[in-house]
């Protein structure tokens, strides 16, 4: 059998649902992944073809097998397991960590076709946030993780030529196209398609808003959500201004997509509402929520003409409109101001007809022009526009794609060379040292703009220690041994906090001490170590390796190191050029994070001495002992960890009299902060008990920090209104914001899974939080409970519901109880700053 007629097994990956019976409400990443799937079958019955979507999505009633598709749902734990039995694996590139871990997880010989549909860099770079920095900051960090990406990729799928031009620019950016890949043609345009079936009105849903049989008034669609950039208040004067000549409604349908919950998209809706519902203006228009999806065809159908706005720019350039394709199938006259490449097609066949300007007069003229002309005008513009949809069936622009499935047609580099990086630390290549750091100069101008002038300042100072060495600089400067420590990026997570306060204290006892970082960092930490005389050195990446010298000790501060920095620090250690590796450690269940080589290495250097591990727990400290299979050099070591005075306090037992504010923050998408179960728990509460009798309760509100745009944190924000007020959510913060937010609150809640030492908890004692709080990693340190907190059962939901009505219920828990577990929380965290990180260098610690 030859190995075009092997049967083919192939996964498209989705984060939200697709149309199976169950799922009515779709948004467009679903139905694109749902429409390529349907095009493979259609196209190869030899091809088997499974949709997965996100299990949080999934229903009592589940559909497994839907028009010849297979279809499952995916998590994060088991992504990897799953696409293992798939031949072929489909996913969008920026998709957040769906899309890393899948990269990640690819065999060498899986075909990983990455969509690309939706140009990413610009549409984000498009959206003109008020807040630019954020919005730059978020944008830093996903160029990353979509660059990673895309190095891994066999085919990549566009909408149009003007994307393909487009992703042949950030392919060769990305190194992708190379010597091995120039004479191949790696992007296919495959873009959003339509079905083969007619559309089928069944209702006239118009028609009965307006209110029975009303022939005589037009009927002027607007579809689809309303975003920043739509401006849809002009087109509501301009109905007003149509209705002057005939009777005329503006319906506008699906106006907020209950998928998205970003607040400019939020802001311009409630804008738009606002200003429709005021005397004047609710006459013309008619407003309805979003619909199901096999109902959409009664809206197409009974409506005289739809209007779209395109705001002109690049992204209006490269973008493939969705609502636009589903425009197409319906066949339905567009009135539209163009610029778009599907937009563009078809003003170009006569299909659609274009707006000469986006002002409401302009807008109100091409309305009366284009419906006042005669019948067989309007329906040779629909026929046109049957013409156009022809070549855009899913399982035409699918049918070249399913054949590169069948033949698995591979990206020569990957296939032939292996999956690369490139090297910007010390390594052996033809090119001199000298020819590097030129070569390296050339990008400065992007990396000052991305991560700032200073923190480029001091990489390329250290890429050109790490590359010339003693040709030019002598190596290091330092002539005598120190205390290297080697940090993750110094962001505004937790971790490197740890990392920056123990350099100090190693600093203030007269150790001599050095510190390593990569990008990106935050120059608030460059600040606090300069201010002790610390001058940092920043790497470009994390393959880059420290400079170090005889006798060194090296910290290591976290997991997260690359294999070539620890086998650069490990074989130090083991060679003695190295006097000692100290490892702090904020991670538990060390068998999912050290191989089974590693583990027997490290094991080596335990009983030898060139290695202690640092834990922060006790919980955590009995897991490394079982795993490494001995106590010695495996030390617990707390944190010592600080917050600003004015946000240390005690609280009355008046603090607790009226409300009580629960505090969770942490990242939502990755789920490990449990927020979900404790969001539902509340909602449970809330329907059982709270809503019944009111009286016997204290006021709650439930606040989460660090919801972002990842589907787990859209299906909260979709379900916030459960709690009817008593929920608030804000976006990715600062450490002193979320420091400031905490002090408006006076519980902190803790349901994490492979949970270390939280310091937010610590953070939350320090402000006089009681505690809930699960058995996770730390919890002995942390947690005391009737002293001040509760313990919430990680096994048991309906104890954690139980709970939450404990606390609240005024009966069984006093004022006067709340205020002395707020004195034992602020005792035990004033407790921890007196933790000492030196202690370590005497090697007669103790656990």
């Amino acid at each position: 059998m030859t190995k075009d007629n092997i049967k083919k097994r192939c996964i498209v990956l989705s984060q939200g649902p697709v149309p199976t019976p169950e799922h009515t409400q779709v948004e467009g990443g679903g139905l694109r992944c749902w429409g390529i799937a349907k095009g493979l079958v259609a196209n190869n019955d030899g091809l088997e073809v499974t949709v997965a979507y996100h299990e949080s999505y999934r229903k009592e009633k589940f559909t497994s097998n839907f028009e010849g598709v297979q279809v499952t749902t995916w998590n994060h734990v088991d992504i990897a397991k799953l696409i293992s039995d798939y031949d072929s694996v489909v996913v969008s590139y920026c998709m957040g960590e769906l899309s890393v871990e899948v990269a990640n997880s690819v065999r060498p010989n899986q075909q990983l076709i990455l969509d690309c549909y939706v140009p990413i860099y610009v549409e984000v770079s498009a959206r003109e946030s008020p807040d630019l920095e954020g919005e730059y900051r978020a944008f830093e960090t996903d160029v990353e993780k979509w660059r990673h990406v895309l190095r891994r990729g066999d085919l990549f799928l566009c909408a149009n030529p003007a994307q393909k031009n487009f992703y042949q620019g950030v392919l060769a950016a990305v190194g992708r196209i190379n010597p091995v890949t120039y004479s191949d043609d790696m992007i296919m345009i495959v873009p959003y398609g339509v079905y083969r079936d007619e559309p089928i009105a069944h209702n006239k849903p118009i028609t009965k808003l307006l209110g029975g049989d009303r022939d005589n008034v037009l009927k002027i669609m607007w579809f689809g959500g309303i975003y920043p950039w739509f401006d849809v208040r002009n087109l509501a004067d301009a109905v007003k201004e149509v209705n002057k000549t005939q009777p005329a409604k503006l319906i506008v349908v699906g106006a907020k997509n209950p998928f998205n919950k970003h607040p400019d998209f939020i802001a311009r809706y409630d804008e738009f509402i606002e200003y429709v519902s005021t005397k004047e203006m609710k006459q013309y228009v008619v407003v309805q929520d979003w619909i199901d999806f096999n109902d959409r065809a009664d809206w197409y159908l009974d409506a005289d003409v739809v209007v779209v706005f395109n705001k002109i720019g690049e992204e209006n350039k490269l973008a493939w409109r969705t609502r636009l394709v589903d425009f197409m199938w319906a066949d339905l006259p567009v009135l539209t101001n163009g610029g778009d490449p599907l937009g563009e097609i078809m003003l170009s066949h006569n299909a659609a007809v274009k707006m000469d300007s986006l002002e409401a007069k302009d807008i109100a003229s091409s309305i009366i022009k284009f419906l006042g002309n005669d019948k067989s005008k309007i329906a040779q513009l629909k026929s046109n526009m049957h013409e156009v949809k022809a070549d855009f069936y899913w399982d035409t622009v699918t049918k070249e794609l399913s054949r590169k499935i069948q033949q698995h047609s591979r990206a020569k580099d990957l296939e032939h060379i292996g999956i690369f990086s490139i090297a910007t630390g010390k390594t052996k290549t033809a090119r001199s040292p000298l020819g590097k750091v030129i070569a390296k100069s050339k990008k400065v101008p992007a990396y000052a703009k991305k991560y700032g002038y200073k923190a480029t300042g001091l990489a390329i100072a250290e890429l050109i220690r790490g590359n010339i060495g003693s040709r030019i600089l002598g190596g290091p400067t330092r002539k005598s041994p120190a205390y290297v420590f080697v940090s993750h990026q110094l962001d505004m997570s937790g971790a490197p906090f740890i990392a920056i306060d123990m350099a100090l204290e190693f600093k203030a006892s007269g150790k001599s001490v050095e510190f390593y970082t990569y990008l990106p960092t935050h120059n608030q930490n460059f600040a606090k170590l300069n201010k002790a005389g610390i001058k940092p050195h920043v790497m470009m990446n994390k393959d880059m390796v420290p400079s170090f010298i005889q006798g060194d000790t090296v910290i290591l501060n976290t997991v997260a190191h690359s294999e070539v920095s620890k086998e650069a620090v490990f074989s130090g250690a083991e060679t003695g050029k190295l006097k000692q590796i100290i490892w702090y450690l904020h991670e538990d269940d060390p068998e999912l994070l050290f191989r089974p080589d590693e583990q027997k290495r490290i094991k080596k250097m335990l009983a030898s001495g060139k290695i202690k591990l640092l834990v922060p727990a006790h919980k955590i400290w009995k897991n490394y002992v079982k795993y490494f299979e001995t106590e010695q050099n495996i030390i617990l070591q707390p944190y010592k960890h600080t917050v600003p005075q004015k946000y240390k306090r005690v609280l009355k037992a008046k603090d607790f009299e009226d409300k009580l504010t629960f505090n969770l923050p942490g990242t939502v998408g990755d789920g490990r902060k449990g927020q979900l179960p404790i969001f539902y728990a509340f909602v449970q509460f809330y329907e059982t008990y709270y809503k019944p009798h009111p009286e016997n309760y204290r006021d709650f509100e439930l606040v989460f920090v660090g919801v972002s745009t990842d589907f787990l944190s859209r299906q909260i924000l979709d379900h916030a209104r459960a709690l009817d007020g008593h929920f608030s959510t804000y976006g990715k913060v600062t450490w002193i914001q979320n420091l400031d937010i905490g002090a408006k609150a006076n519980f902190t809640i803790c349901y994490s899974i492979r949970e270390a030492l939280p310091l937010f908890v610590f953070e939350g004692m320090a402000a006089g939080h009681p505690i809930l709080r699960n058995d996770s990693s730390g919890m002995e340190e942390q947690l005391f409970p009737g002293k001040n907190g509760y313990l919430l059962d990680s096994d048991d939901y309906d104890q954690v519901v139980k709970t939450i009505e404990s606390v609240l219920n005024k009966d069984t828990t006093s004022n006067a109880m709340l205020a002395a577990m707020s004195a034992y929380s602020s005792k035990i965290a004033l407790r921890q700053e007196n933790n000492s990180y030196t202690q370590v260098l005497n090697d007669k610690a103790s656990n």
